[in-house]
């Protein structure tokens, strides 16, 4: 652990970490999270996505710690955020950490629209009882129905 005080330390010193270099930032939040400081490594992921960071692991990091945390609006906020500034779409496993936030903040029409946009094209037989799981929480049980059986065409043609 010395050395990853040290290496704060140094990046402290050299005044790195004041800069507006969001993959310093990354690093910040390396050193936060081998240390198990979440609460820090939190606050340097979220940084370093302000200063523009597009990490997408680093993303997922930061959104699954703060649903971890129940902190649900602050993950909800930066997946927005990212949406509104990225030109591609989410990848499937951000639009179901999406949905699920969706889920936690009750805009339950964004999940629902979230769900179907990431089983959308999909063969795999996860995403569609993922989207029943979805369908049926929100009380569409007949959609559910109907994804549920998808799956399992989706798990015969694997099998095949």
């Amino acid at each position: 652990r010395d050395w990853l005080k040290k290496g704060q330390a140094g990046l402290d010193e050299e005044g790195i970490l004041k800069r507006k270099w969001w993959r310093m930032q990354l690093l910040a939040e390396r050193i936060a999270e081998l240390e198990l400081d979440e609460d820090e490594a939190v606050k340097n992921y979220v940084r370093s996505i302000e200063l523009g960071g597009r990490d997408a692991a680093a993303i997922q990091r930061v959104v699954l710690l703060l649903y971890q945390k129940q902190r649900f609006e602050e993950a909800d906020q930066i997946i927005r955020r990212i949406e509104q500034n990225n030109t591609q779409p989410l990848t499937a496993s951000m639009g179901r950490m999406a949905a699920e936030l969706s889920l936690q903040t009750k805009d339950f029409g964004r999940a629902l629209k979230l769900a179907q946009s990431t089983a959308k094209d999909s063969t795999d037989y996860q995403d569609f009882l993922w989207l029943g799981h979805i369908q049926a929480t929100m009380g569409n049980v007949d959609d559910a129905e109907k994804s549920l059986r998808r799956a399992i065409k989706q798990i015969g043609r694997a099998h095949v």
